[in-house]
């Protein structure tokens, strides 16, 4: 599971970052004294400590308890907050201590809008997504709907709901944010500055496809006010000068510790790869800017691509037999049938970006499954930076294969997730030379004025109001 760190009062990032600088120093001081031990020392210094809590989670089992039959992929997705642990999965959701006690669940997703006006929320659907927000001590519980799957004139919906509380086990404000005839597939959340963003997949009831980028009112979400707001922004997948900038999906920031970033404009992040079918000329960290300000009469917002930043080669398509996706053996497992899905088939990184403000500086770390070498599949770590002088955006190579020495740890793994702690990075701003970014031709997907709409999204920001109720619901 991974962990965020909540807000604390004895000890603040810059402390942590100077206090590992300090450290980082006598270390090099004491290297050079005794330089035949260096390598024991560092070998040690790298060991992986044993995880502090280990405890079984949420399982196929559960669905088949509650459901009466199992689903295929799992999606499991788990967040940690100042007092618990919540995790969800295809289609149910739990709720624990951090050591491990089961407090709430296993728990049908759908009942958290249970007497919503938005019945489709109820489905058992998929794809959830749980963040905490641990600046406003909240819990985002998330599914999309389904229904227009099967009925095209139906609307989809992301189904979001916000804990009244720090107490996931409490009641919850319920909202449904509608993307129109669109099926947003494949949603990721983070938290933010002034907003939860959300990023999808969308796909048409013909042959539109492209990305939608969503960002919720989160004052006003926090509050449980019926009538907060939204932007809207769709990228056209079907413009072939697009496509490549967008693949498969984009991630937006999630934040990380104490601090709130610094600006509200949101980096969204994607990879794109020269030898995916999109028609990319080389491989790249694609970074657009979702600028939202949230005015009390008319909300403004518009979403830019700013910089594509170039990586290490990498290879986002794994050549994955017989069957497009389910090829990854496990230690033990010898039915094919059985092995674990890849997700080295997109041109998509995978969530979550991560978000911290370090010491005179901001990172955003996230990782893309890869073909490590031929027939082995493994991660690529990513790590951009901002300076906040100049807002600079930079990075240093950040996308890296695998060496020989971590082949080992990083083959043939289903999904991963990456962070990073200020306890353990260097004080140091990463390498940054001014320009190194290629700046492509600016692109403003229409922005516009924030308006009352209601019906389906369209490409430019539109403005809507959710569809809420008051009072909020308690899982049971």
């Amino acid at each position: 599971m991974r962990g965020k760190s909540a807000p604390t009062d004895s000890v603040n990032d810059a402390d942590r970052d100077l206090s590992v600088e300090a450290e980082s120093k006598a270390r090099r001081a004491i290297s050079r004294l005794a330089a035949p031990q260096a390598a024991a020392s560092q070998a040690a210094a790298s060991a992986i400590p044993a995880p502090s809590v280990n405890f079984e989670g949420l399982s196929n089992q559960d669905n088949f308890n509650v459901f009466g039959f199992r689903v295929n992929p799992p999606d499991p997705v788990g967040d940690v907050g100042r007092n618990h642990y919540v995790e969800m999965i295809n289609l149910v959701f739990g709720v624990y201590s951090k050591t491990g006690t089961l407090l709430l669940g296993p728990v049908d997703t759908g009942t958290l809008w249970t007497g919503f006006p938005i019945e489709d929320c109820t489905d058992p659907s998929r794809d959830p997504i749980v963040v905490y927000d641990q600046t406003a001590d909240r819990w985002l519980l998330t599914q999309f709907t389904t229904r227009g799957l099967d009925d095209p004139t139906l609307p989809f919906y992301n189904c979001v709901a916000i804990s009244q509380t720090g107490d996931p086990t409490g009641a919850y404000y319920r909202y449904a944010f509608s993307t129109g005839l669109n099926f947003p597939d494949y949603p990721k959340y983070g938290v933010y500055g002034n907003s939860y963003i959300i990023t999808d997949r969308q796909f048409g009831p013909t042959v539109e496809y492209g990305i939608g980028v969503h960002a919720l009112e989160r004052a006003q979400m926090i509050k449980g006010n019926p009538n907060a707001r939204y932007v809207s922004f769709f990228i056209d997948g079907n413009d072939p000068s697009l496509l490549p900038l967008v693949g498969d999906g984009l991630l937006p920031p999630d934040m990380d510790g104490p601090g709130n970033p610094r600006s509200n404009i949101a980096p969204i992040v994607g990879t794109q790869d020269d030898d995916y079918v999109y028609g990319a000329t080389s491989d790249a960290l694609n970074v657009w800017e979702l600028n939202v300000k949230w005015a009390r009469r008319n909300p403004q917002a518009t979403l830019v691509f700013k910089v594509q930043l170039p990586v290490n080669e990498f290879d986002s398509n794994f050549p994955c037999a017989p069957t497009a996706r389910d090829c990854l053996p496990q230690p033990g497992i010898v039915d094919p049938a059985q092995y674990l899905d890849i997700l080295s088939y997109r041109q998509r990184p995978t969530w979550r970006l991560a978000y911290r403000k370090m010491q005179g500086y901001e990172t955003l770390v996230t990782n893309q499954s890869v073909e490590v070498r031929p027939g082995i599949a493994g991660f690529a770590g990513t790590r951009s930076g901002v300076r906040s002088a100049r807002r600079t955006r930079c990075t240093s190579k950040a996308t890296t294969r695998p060496t020989t020495s971590t082949a080992g740890w990083a083959r043939s793994r289903w999904t991963d997730g990456v962070t990073r702690r200020s306890g353990t990075a260097s004080s140091t701003a990463p390498s940054c030379i001014r320009g190194s970014g290629t700046r492509v031709a600016s692109r403003r997907i229409r922005s516009a004025r924030c308006r009352s709409a209601r019906g389906r999204s369209s490409p430019g920001a539109v403005c809507r109001r959710p569809r809420t109720r008051g009072g909020g619901t308690t899982p049971r």
